[in-house]
This record gives structure tokens, sequence and C-alpha cells, in this order.
């Protein structure tokens, strides 16, 4: 019997040696849930690796080592764009962490001065973000689980006996030992498995399916009265208020918001004919409905209600409140009739309340869009799509009978610079391509010297270019009653007016010439400028933010709320996020960034003690007196969820996803009905 047993013991010292050694690091892509037994204060090592590489819509986001039994929390995390990298503060000074080879997806971390609290399970998660689905999910790894103890597993094995007997009850010790380690393993990972049966899409995990994942660790604090505002409901707002729901459980979140409905540019900016877009809207529904958020339309901050009240109610707010502004051209007969922003044209086709009344003169044969992003083209799509296209998606009904009547022929979309600087991204490009019933005309002369050049673009830009090319190659062979095309190296100089004054009837543009090559090429004019005849000019040169509170600092010039990071200058407690964060620019996926690096930043104050917690902040039920005296009535989330379903009936009547309310008293009739 002792020699079974001793051979037991044996074979148990091997393997315990083998794991305890601080030998070939673990590929836990490629070894199933390892157990390892650590001695305290040595190192482990984790090597991460994936064969999932970047590709066209879809690229590997960022990085995150977790613990598998401490509800899916982030160790570290590193965001695979701006390399910059968050450590959850058990392991500051901790972790290290070694990129092994050129190739973005193979990594190896390193857990110094281990303690017996970092036993646990550890895996990898690889965030990937799809551009056009507009949300991230996660390529998760095995986990590795290490179980630290104080002295090395290895002496049980080494440690020199006197005689059999002694030998006997080292071998059952060491038996009893491993036996009592695996049982602890086996509990825990039988805890998790019944753990993953109640999944919590609003726990610290990440779901495949949700937008987000977390960037810190949870809090050990349990004191629930954290309160944290944000001043907006669009994107920027639900974004933050994810990352910090996500980030403590012992934080409060309230969203206030002009509207009486949530979303934002989402549900306003995003082109009708993009539903896969707004499918970001069921994330943030998630974050609305979650027990520690709540949401108060109808709210208008700076007017109902100041920012500094906002301050004394919390401890932390955040102002998200987009770019409500126009940039102006600065041209004379920009105000004539006939000249719309494109933020308005947007915003009436979309169903904004503030632009119903719009009615945007389309009696006439050709349009000039100024500028060449993507709203420039979501708004040369509207104009030209056929509308039996148009009728399934949630375009207001005004606007349809709008376009149904439309005149409009042949959209001209200007630009200062020339084709190797357009703004626009290739999916926005060929949707113009592959618009059915339309021919593109393009200017061979812009195109001058392109061809040479192709070879020296970075991908993206070589891929759009060549894009371009192809639709000035086949523009003769196709014909079509609708026309659409890009015209570069031009300035608006002035709007002329009709003979009678009333309205725009032409712009005259300013020929340029490029000085420099690529993205940095400086337009300067040529002194020669042409006449285009047009009765409708939309301006697409950009938004702006605006000030809202004078308690809140505001750059005129940069149209933006000066930030370090999100951190307002000097002013503690006060963040930003966003398009007022960081100016009008990018994709729904860039403000996923920036809010989350905002509500990192937040985060890390309230773990530091940079925002006094030991005061208790009344959050919303301070505000709630102020605005009821002031006569103002919050739209909550369920509200939001009745005008919602009345829209989704109005919709499905016209075979529709929904017919969007444009009156906002109306809107307040069936929320509070």
């Amino acid at each position: 019997m002792s020699g079974q047993l001793l051979s037991t013991l044996a074979l148990l010292c091997i393997f315990i040696a083998v794991a305890a050694s601080n030998g070939p690091s673990l590929k836990v892509f490629e070894r199933p849930k390892v157990i390892t037994l650590m001695q305290l204060n040595a190192s482990a090592e984790i090597s991460c690796s994936t064969t999932v590489h970047p590709q066209p819509g879809r690229g590997l986001h960022g990085l995150s080592l977790k613990r598998y039994f401490s509800g899916n929390e982030v160790v570290f995390y590193q965001h695979m764009v701006d390399k910059t990298q968050t450590v959850h503060r058990d392991f500051e000074g901790r972790i290290s962490v070694t990129q092994k080879s050129s190739d973005c997806c193979e990594f190896t971390f390193q857990l110094s001065l281990l303690r017996e609290e970092d036993t646990n399970g550890y895996y990898c998660s690889w965030v990937t973000f799809n551009e056009n689905e507009v949300e991230t999910s996660s390529l998760d790894s095995n986990y590795t689980l290490i179980i630290v103890r104080e002295r090395d597993p290895e002496e049980l094995c080494t440690r020199p006996s006197g005689n059999q007997l002694q030998r006997l009850f080292l071998g059952l010790s060491g038996v009893v030992c491993a036996g009592m380690f695996l049982i602890s393993a086996g509990a825990l990972i039988w805890r998790c498995l019944l753990k993953k049966g109640k999944y919590d899409p609003h726990e610290t995990r990440t779901s495949p399916k949700n937008a987000g994942y977390a960037l810190r660790g949870l809090s050990t604090a349990s004191d629930p009265n954290t309160k944290v505002c944000i001043v907006g409901g669009g994107p920027a707002g639900f974004y933050t208020a994810q990352h910090l729901i996500k980030g403590r459980p012992d934080v409060q979140v309230d969203v206030y918001e002009r509207l009486p409905v949530p979303f934002g540019l989402v549900r306003f900016g995003v082109a009708p004919d993009h539903p896969e877009v707004k499918n970001v809207i069921n994330t943030f529904t998630q974050t609305a409905q979650h027990q520690r958020c709540r949401f108060f339309g109808n709210v208008n901050v700076g007017k109902d209600v100041s920012v500094e009240e906002l301050r004394q109610a919390y401890h932390a707010v955040v102002m998200s409140y987009g770019a409500e502004g126009n940039r102006t051209m600065g041209v004379p007969g920009e105000h004539l009739p006939g000249v719309y922003s494109a933020k308005d044209f947007v915003g009436w086709y979309n169903g904004l309340p503030y632009n119903k009344e719009l009615q945007p003169d389309l009696s006439h044969d050709t349009a000039v869009i100024l500028g060449q992003g993507n709203v420039a083209l979501d708004v040369a799509r509207i104009l030209l799509a056929p509308l039996d296209m148009l009728k399934k998606t949630d375009i207001t009904q005004a606007a349809l009978d709008a376009l149904a009547s439309s005149k409009v022929r042949r959209v001209l979309i200007v630009g200062r610079r020339g084709p190797m600087q357009v703004a626009c991204t290739i999916k926005e490009l060929r949707e113009m391509v592959n618009l059915p019933g339309i021919q593109p005309d393009m200017l061979i002369d812009d195109f001058q010297g392109i061809n040479e050049a192709l070879k020296d673009l970075p991908r993206p830009r070589k891929r759009l270019t060549e894009l371009m090319l192809k639709a000035l190659k086949e523009q003769a062979a196709k014909e079509a009653h609708r026309k659409w095309g890009f015209r570069f190296l031009r300035s608006p100089q002035e709007v002329l007016a009709s003979r009678d004054g009333s309205r725009a009837a032409a712009i005259r543009l300013a020929l340029n010439r490029l000085e420099g090559s690529g993205e940095g090429a400086r337009a300067v004019p040529t002194g020669e400028v042409e006449e285009v005849q047009c009765g409708v000019i939309i301006s697409s040169i950009g938004y702006k933010s605006l000030a809202i509170d004078p308690a809140v600092p505001y750059d005129p010039r940069k149209a933006i709320i000066p930030n370090n990071m999100g951190r307002v200058q000097e002013t503690t407690g006060l963040y930003c996020s966003g398009w007022v964060k960081r100016g009008p620019t990018g994709v729904i996926a860039t403000t996923m960034n920036d809010s989350f690096d905002t509500g990192r930043v937040l985060l890390q104050d309230l773990d530091s003690g940079a925002i006094n917690l030991s005061e208790a902040k009344p959050g919303a039920q301070g505000i709630a007196p102020l605005l009821e005296k002031r006569g103002v009535r919050p739209v909550s989330f369920r509200d939001w969820e009745k005008i919602n379903s009345e829209e989704v009936r109005r919709g499905e009547a016209q075979g529709k996803p929904r017919e969007k309310m444009l009156d906002l008293q109306e809107m307040l009739s069936i929320a509070w009905s």
C-alpha cells in the first residue's frame, strides 16, 4: 500500500513541479483549463494570441486580461488603436505586457509578486468592432486557473525524511493537500458554470451581442450612493453611462435629455436607409433599463436646471450633449431661401421636432452640396434614392411626400481639395456608386495624376480612390435620368440670388490648386471662378457644439469644452465626452471609444479619492423639487417606451419600422397617458 501511495505521490510531485515552474508560458488558446500552483510572491506568465486579424469593416479593437471568478472583471486592457492601457488597481505595478512580435495579435502578460488573493481563473478577451453593425463582440480564450499558496508546493516533494512513516505521512499530506486544491478548483468551476446559466448583460462581462466592455475592475466599496449625472441622452451619454455602470457597483447614473426621447443622433442623424447602424439602440436600451440608470427626458439643462445645481446634487457631472450648432460658410447670400444646413436637412427627413417646419423647396433640377463627408453623401443619396427603397425605412411621411414630388435630378458634391483628400468613407461612397437608376457625373480633369499616386496611398485611401476612378471610367456606359458627381478643388465664394432676390438661384465657386500632398495638402485659390445654376444649396461643412451654461468652460474657437482626457479644465467633478469633448468628427465607434475613455478617467478619480465621496449627495432627489417648482415634468424611460410603441404601431400600418412623431406636445401626451 505504501508503495502505491509513494507512486501516486511521485506522479503528483511531477505535476506540481511542472505547474509551479516558471518555464514556458501557457498558450491559453491552445491548452484548455490549465491549473497552475504558484508560490507566494512568484511570477506567472500568460500568453494571448488569436488567428483573427483586422479585416475590412471589422477590426481588433482591444485586448483584455480578465478574472473568471470575479464577475469576469478586467485586470488589464489595451486599446489596439491608440495603445492606451488601463490596469486594475489590484495589479498596479505588478503586471506587464509584452508584444511578442510586430504581429498585432500575440502578447504575453506577466503577473508578479503573486498574492493568495490573486487565486483565480485568468483568460484573454479580444474585442472586435464591426463598423457595419456598429457593435463590439469578444473572442474569449479558455481560462488558466492560478492557485497561489504561501509555501512552495515542491517542498512537499523535496523535503528529506527520517523514516518510512515520515515519508508515508508526507505522502498522505501531499495527496490531501492536492485533493483540497482540486476540490476547491472544482467548486470554483462549478459555481461559475452555474452562474453562466444566469447571465445578466449588465454584469461586468462581455456579451458577443453587446456593444461595450468593462475597462475597470469592480470597486470593493459597498456604498451605493455614488451619484453621477450625464447631460445628453445620445450615443456619448449612453456609452459613458454603460462604462460607469459596468465599472463600479456603487454608481447611480442619471441621464438628462432635452427631448422627451432618447438616443440623439442615432435616432435623428443616422440615415433612414442605415437600420443596421441603429441597432446600437438595443445596447443603449439595456443600459437605460439597468437598475442603476435612470433617464430624465424633457429636461433642458442650462434652462430648466443649471449645471451648478446638478453639481450640488451629484458627485460628478458629465457633459455629453453633442453639437447642436452649424458651421457657417461665411459667404454673401448664404441666408437666402433655398440654402439649408445639412444638420437641419437631416433633422427634417429624420423627424427631429425642431426641423419639422423646414419644408425644403425641391422644385429645381440641380442641388449643390458643399462638403464631401459622410453626411453629404447621406443627403445626396436621400435626394436621389428610389422612393420604393425609402418607403421601407423610418423616414418621416412628410419627407417622403416631399421627395415624391421632388424635381431634383442632379446632385453635385463640392469639396475644396482633391480626390485623395475626400472626407467620406468607402461604405457611403459604394452606396452612391451602386444606387439604382443613377449615373455618375465626374470631371476627368479632377483626376489628373491620380493613377500615378495610387501606389503610395494607405490601403483605405487607395480603395476609396480606386472606387472613384472606377465610377469615372464607367459613367459613360450608364444612362440614367438622375446623376450625381463630385466636384473637387472648389470653394464657395457667393450664393447668387434670383432676379427678384427672393431665393438662391446659383452659387459662385472659387477654383483651387493644391499645395503639398496627401492629407496635409492645402487648397489655394487660383483666382478663377465658375458659377453653377442650382435651386437647392446644402451646406455640409460641419456641426459645432454650443455653450449651454455659463458655469461650464467653453472654447469658442474650437467649439468644444476645454478638457484633459475628459476632465474639464480647472473644474473638479466636471467631465465631458463625445462631440462636445473632441469636436464633431468620426463615426459612432469613435464616440464609443471617446466615451469609454472619459468613463475610465472618471472611475480613476473615484478610485483615487480625487472626487470626495464622503459627502452624501441627493442626486435626482435633489433635482426633482427644483423641476417641479419650475413646472418641468420629466419623461422617464418607461414613458419613452409608450412613445416608442405608438411610433412602431403607426409605422407597421404603413409597412415601415416606425412613423416618428414630430410634435413635442403629442409625444408628452402619449408619454404621460
